[in-house]
Protein backbone atom coordinates (compact mmCIF):
# COMPACT_ATOMS: atom_id res chain seq x y z
CA UNK A 1 0.00 0.00 0.00
CA UNK A 2 1.04 3.12 -0.70
CA UNK A 3 0.47 6.62 1.01
CA UNK A 4 0.53 10.46 0.14
CA UNK A 5 4.06 12.17 1.82
CA UNK A 6 4.31 15.89 2.79
CA UNK A 7 6.74 16.23 -0.26
CA UNK A 8 4.11 15.68 -3.01
CA UNK A 9 4.73 11.79 -3.99
CA UNK A 10 3.61 8.50 -3.25
CA UNK A 11 5.75 6.60 -0.51
CA UNK A 12 4.93 3.00 0.85
CA UNK A 13 3.52 2.19 3.24
CA UNK A 14 5.77 -0.63 4.99
CA UNK A 15 8.64 2.46 4.93
CA UNK A 16 6.13 4.46 7.18
CA UNK A 17 5.87 2.59 9.45
CA UNK A 18 9.62 1.85 9.61
CA UNK A 19 10.37 5.23 10.43
CA UNK A 20 7.78 5.08 13.19
CA UNK A 21 8.91 2.11 14.42
CA UNK A 22 12.53 3.59 14.86
CA UNK A 23 11.43 6.15 16.68
CA UNK A 24 9.67 3.99 19.11
CA UNK A 25 6.62 5.24 19.05
CA UNK A 26 3.82 2.91 20.65
CA UNK A 27 0.65 3.96 18.85
CA UNK A 28 -0.82 2.54 15.32
CA UNK A 29 0.86 3.37 12.21
CA UNK A 30 -1.98 5.08 10.90
CA UNK A 31 -2.70 7.05 13.94
CA UNK A 32 0.85 8.47 13.78
CA UNK A 33 0.67 9.02 9.71
CA UNK A 34 -2.38 11.25 10.20
CA UNK A 35 -0.69 13.60 13.06
CA UNK A 36 2.38 13.97 10.82
CA UNK A 37 0.27 14.87 7.43
CA UNK A 38 1.13 11.97 5.47
CA UNK A 39 -1.89 10.39 5.18
CA UNK A 40 -4.99 13.19 5.50
CA UNK A 41 -7.62 12.88 7.95
CA UNK A 42 -10.47 12.77 5.37
CA UNK A 43 -10.64 11.07 1.43
CA UNK A 44 -10.34 13.42 -0.79
CA UNK A 45 -13.59 13.67 -3.33
CA UNK A 46 -11.56 14.04 -6.21
CA UNK A 47 -7.61 13.03 -6.79
CA UNK A 48 -5.76 12.91 -9.65
CA UNK A 49 -1.95 10.68 -9.84
CA UNK A 50 0.32 11.91 -12.83
CA UNK A 51 -2.74 12.33 -14.92
CA UNK A 52 -1.51 12.81 -18.58
CA UNK A 53 -3.93 13.28 -21.89
CA UNK A 54 -2.97 13.16 -25.67
CA UNK A 55 -4.61 13.50 -28.52
CA UNK A 56 -3.57 12.08 -31.83
CA UNK A 57 -4.26 14.19 -35.29
CA UNK A 58 -4.42 13.08 -38.57
CA UNK A 59 -1.53 11.95 -39.83
CA UNK A 60 -0.46 10.04 -36.29
CA UNK A 61 0.66 13.61 -34.71
CA UNK A 62 0.17 13.11 -30.47
CA UNK A 63 -0.01 16.29 -28.75
CA UNK A 64 0.07 16.31 -24.96
CA UNK A 65 -2.25 18.41 -23.16
CA UNK A 66 -2.29 17.15 -19.44
CA UNK A 67 1.43 15.89 -18.49
CA UNK A 68 1.29 14.54 -14.92
CA UNK A 69 -1.01 16.36 -12.89
CA UNK A 70 -1.41 15.31 -9.49
CA UNK A 71 -4.15 17.20 -7.46
CA UNK A 72 -6.54 16.91 -4.91
CA UNK A 73 -10.01 18.29 -4.10
CA UNK A 74 -11.48 17.69 -0.43
CA UNK A 75 -15.02 17.73 0.58
CA UNK A 76 -16.84 21.09 1.11
CA UNK A 77 -13.52 23.26 -1.20
CA UNK A 78 -14.25 25.98 -3.27
CA UNK A 79 -11.58 25.86 -6.08
CA UNK A 80 -10.54 27.85 -8.60
CA UNK A 81 -8.89 25.95 -11.16
CA UNK A 82 -6.74 28.78 -13.48
CA UNK A 83 -4.79 29.36 -16.32
CA UNK A 84 -4.46 30.83 -19.86
CA UNK A 85 -5.88 29.70 -22.76
CA UNK A 86 -4.18 26.37 -23.79
CA UNK A 87 -3.10 25.28 -20.51
CA UNK A 88 -4.92 22.81 -20.43
CA UNK A 89 -7.36 23.69 -17.32
CA UNK A 90 -10.21 22.69 -19.60
CA UNK A 91 -9.22 19.16 -20.36
CA UNK A 92 -8.54 18.63 -16.78
CA UNK A 93 -11.84 19.23 -15.83
CA UNK A 94 -13.68 17.58 -18.86
CA UNK A 95 -11.94 14.61 -17.25
CA UNK A 96 -12.61 15.45 -13.78
CA UNK A 97 -16.43 16.17 -14.99
CA UNK A 98 -16.34 12.58 -16.85
CA UNK A 99 -16.57 13.72 -20.18
CA UNK A 100 -13.84 12.73 -21.53
CA UNK A 101 -10.97 10.21 -19.74
CA UNK A 102 -7.22 10.16 -19.39
CA UNK A 103 -4.41 8.99 -21.39
CA UNK A 104 -2.63 7.54 -18.62
CA UNK A 105 -2.35 8.26 -14.73
CA UNK A 106 -5.26 7.60 -11.94
CA UNK A 107 -8.17 9.52 -11.37
CA UNK A 108 -10.21 8.47 -8.13
CA UNK A 109 -13.55 10.03 -7.46
CA UNK A 110 -14.68 9.54 -3.37
CA UNK A 111 -11.86 7.06 -3.36
CA UNK A 112 -12.93 4.86 -6.36
CA UNK A 113 -10.48 4.49 -9.16
CA UNK A 114 -12.30 5.67 -11.87
CA UNK A 115 -9.69 6.09 -14.96
CA UNK A 116 -11.21 3.68 -17.08
CA UNK A 117 -14.74 3.78 -16.68
CA UNK A 118 -16.60 2.96 -20.02
CA UNK A 119 -19.14 5.14 -21.28
CA UNK A 120 -22.00 4.39 -20.00
CA UNK A 121 -20.60 3.92 -15.99
CA UNK A 122 -18.98 7.64 -16.98
CA UNK A 123 -22.71 8.79 -17.62
CA UNK A 124 -23.91 7.08 -14.55
CA UNK A 125 -21.83 9.46 -12.51
CA UNK A 126 -22.23 12.13 -14.87
CA UNK A 127 -25.84 12.15 -14.12
CA UNK A 128 -25.98 11.28 -10.59
CA UNK A 129 -23.11 13.00 -8.81
CA UNK A 130 -21.63 15.83 -10.96
CA UNK A 131 -23.19 19.25 -11.44
CA UNK A 132 -22.16 21.08 -14.31
CA UNK A 133 -22.31 24.72 -15.14
CA UNK A 134 -20.84 25.95 -18.96
CA UNK A 135 -19.99 29.58 -19.83
CA UNK A 136 -22.78 29.12 -22.87
CA UNK A 137 -25.42 27.50 -20.09
CA UNK A 138 -26.85 25.67 -22.72
CA UNK A 139 -30.09 26.10 -21.87
CA UNK A 140 -33.10 24.58 -24.98
CA UNK A 141 -34.02 27.49 -26.49
CA UNK A 142 -37.85 26.81 -26.88
CA UNK A 143 -38.09 25.31 -22.98
CA UNK A 144 -39.24 27.45 -20.01
CA UNK A 145 -37.28 27.77 -17.10
CA UNK A 146 -38.75 25.41 -14.81
CA UNK A 147 -38.25 22.25 -17.84
CA UNK A 148 -34.72 23.67 -18.32
CA UNK A 149 -34.01 22.72 -14.60
CA UNK A 150 -36.19 19.49 -14.70
CA UNK A 151 -34.07 17.49 -17.81
CA UNK A 152 -31.60 16.33 -15.54
CA UNK A 153 -34.53 14.17 -13.67
CA UNK A 154 -36.02 13.08 -16.96
CA UNK A 155 -32.73 11.87 -18.30
CA UNK A 156 -31.98 9.99 -15.09
CA UNK A 157 -35.56 8.25 -15.06
CA UNK A 158 -35.12 7.93 -18.99
CA UNK A 159 -39.04 9.45 -19.36
CA UNK A 160 -40.56 12.63 -18.47
CA UNK A 161 -40.02 14.33 -14.95
CA UNK A 162 -43.34 15.00 -14.21
CA UNK A 163 -43.95 14.30 -10.21
CA UNK A 164 -45.32 16.78 -8.26
CA UNK A 165 -42.26 16.17 -6.01
CA UNK A 166 -39.54 16.81 -8.72
CA UNK A 167 -41.21 19.97 -10.06
CA UNK A 168 -41.50 21.14 -6.30
CA UNK A 169 -38.10 20.52 -5.87
CA UNK A 170 -37.32 23.13 -9.32
CA UNK A 171 -39.59 26.08 -8.18
CA UNK A 172 -37.55 26.06 -4.73
CA UNK A 173 -34.63 26.21 -6.87
CA UNK A 174 -35.16 28.81 -9.14
CA UNK A 175 -36.63 30.87 -6.02
CA UNK A 176 -33.27 30.16 -4.37
CA UNK A 177 -31.81 31.82 -7.35
CA UNK A 178 -34.03 34.68 -7.68
CA UNK A 179 -35.88 33.69 -10.42
CA UNK A 180 -39.62 33.33 -8.31
CA UNK A 181 -41.20 35.07 -11.30
CA UNK A 182 -39.38 33.33 -13.96
CA UNK A 183 -40.10 29.89 -14.02
CA UNK A 184 -42.52 30.47 -17.28
CA UNK A 185 -39.59 32.07 -19.44
CA UNK A 186 -37.63 30.88 -22.28
CA UNK A 187 -34.19 31.66 -22.14
CA UNK A 188 -34.62 34.53 -25.05
CA UNK A 189 -36.97 35.98 -22.39
CA UNK A 190 -34.27 35.88 -19.84
CA UNK A 191 -31.60 37.87 -19.48
CA UNK A 192 -27.58 36.25 -19.22
CA UNK A 193 -27.31 36.19 -15.61
CA UNK A 194 -31.12 35.38 -15.11
CA UNK A 195 -30.13 32.30 -18.01
CA UNK A 196 -26.72 31.04 -15.89
CA UNK A 197 -28.80 31.19 -12.78
CA UNK A 198 -31.22 28.88 -14.42
CA UNK A 199 -28.22 26.42 -15.41
CA UNK A 200 -27.00 26.81 -11.89
CA UNK A 201 -30.27 25.17 -10.41
CA UNK A 202 -30.15 22.74 -13.10
CA UNK A 203 -27.03 21.38 -11.90
CA UNK A 204 -28.02 21.33 -8.12
CA UNK A 205 -31.57 19.35 -8.92
CA UNK A 206 -29.60 16.40 -8.63
CA UNK A 207 -28.32 17.04 -5.69
CA UNK A 208 -24.64 16.40 -6.67
CA UNK A 209 -21.73 15.66 -4.76
CA UNK A 210 -19.86 18.49 -6.42
CA UNK A 211 -20.28 21.38 -8.97
CA UNK A 212 -18.03 22.02 -11.78
CA UNK A 213 -18.02 25.10 -13.29
CA UNK A 214 -16.30 26.15 -16.99
CA UNK A 215 -16.13 29.44 -17.50
CA UNK A 216 -19.22 30.10 -15.77
CA UNK A 217 -19.04 34.05 -16.00
CA UNK A 218 -17.26 34.32 -19.54
CA UNK A 219 -20.25 35.67 -20.61
CA UNK A 220 -21.35 38.07 -18.88
CA UNK A 221 -20.84 41.82 -17.17
CA UNK A 222 -18.79 42.56 -14.12
CA UNK A 223 -22.04 43.55 -12.03
CA UNK A 224 -23.48 39.78 -13.19
CA UNK A 225 -20.38 38.18 -12.54
CA UNK A 226 -19.84 39.32 -9.00
CA UNK A 227 -23.54 38.11 -8.56
CA UNK A 228 -23.16 34.67 -9.99
CA UNK A 229 -19.29 34.64 -7.55
CA UNK A 230 -21.47 35.49 -4.72
CA UNK A 231 -23.88 32.97 -5.65
CA UNK A 232 -20.98 29.95 -6.01
CA UNK A 233 -19.79 30.91 -2.27
CA UNK A 234 -23.35 31.25 -0.71
CA UNK A 235 -23.81 27.68 -2.45
CA UNK A 236 -20.36 26.61 -0.67
CA UNK A 237 -20.63 28.05 2.62
CA UNK A 238 -24.69 27.43 3.59
CA UNK A 239 -25.20 24.51 1.84
CA UNK A 240 -21.80 22.61 1.78
CA UNK A 241 -21.48 22.03 -1.77
CA UNK A 242 -18.13 21.06 -3.08
CA UNK A 243 -17.45 23.88 -6.49
CA UNK A 244 -14.19 23.66 -8.39
CA UNK A 245 -14.36 26.87 -11.20
CA UNK A 246 -12.48 26.48 -14.19
CA UNK A 247 -11.10 30.50 -15.20
CA UNK A 248 -8.90 32.88 -16.73
CA UNK A 249 -9.78 35.79 -15.02
CA UNK A 250 -7.83 36.35 -11.34
CA UNK A 251 -10.93 38.15 -9.88
CA UNK A 252 -12.00 34.70 -10.30
CA UNK A 253 -10.27 33.19 -7.47
CA UNK A 254 -10.51 36.39 -5.08
CA UNK A 255 -14.06 34.36 -4.61
CA UNK A 256 -12.19 30.47 -4.16
CA UNK A 257 -10.56 29.24 -0.81
CA UNK A 258 -7.42 27.48 -3.00
CA UNK A 259 -6.78 28.52 -6.65
CA UNK A 260 -4.83 25.78 -8.35
CA UNK A 261 -2.28 26.84 -11.32
CA UNK A 262 -2.60 25.12 -14.16
CA UNK A 263 0.58 26.17 -16.55
CA UNK A 264 1.64 23.88 -20.07
CA UNK A 265 -0.41 21.05 -19.07
CA UNK A 266 1.39 20.78 -15.43
CA UNK A 267 0.12 21.96 -11.74
CA UNK A 268 1.81 24.82 -10.98
CA UNK A 269 0.76 25.26 -7.51
CA UNK A 270 -2.22 24.88 -5.33
CA UNK A 271 -2.48 21.22 -6.25
CA UNK A 272 -3.36 20.29 -2.47
CA UNK A 273 -5.27 21.35 0.22
CA UNK A 274 -3.90 23.81 2.23
CA UNK A 275 -1.50 25.02 0.08
CA UNK A 276 -0.79 28.95 -0.23
CA UNK A 277 -2.76 31.13 -3.16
Amino acid sequence: MWVFGLVGCYIPLHSVSSAFSARGKTRGVFQKAVEWGIIPTAMPLLETRNLSKTYRLPGGIDVPVLKGVTLSVEKGELVALMGASGSGKSTLMNILGFLDTPTGGSYFFDGADVSDLGPDERADIRGRRIGWVFQNFNLLARTSALQNVLLPLEYRRGGRAGRAAEREKARELLAMLGLDGRMDHTPAQLSGGQQQRVAIARSLVNDPDILLADEPTGNLDSVTTVEILELFRRLNEERGITVVVVTHDAEVCDYAKRTIHVKDGRVEAGGFGGAAR
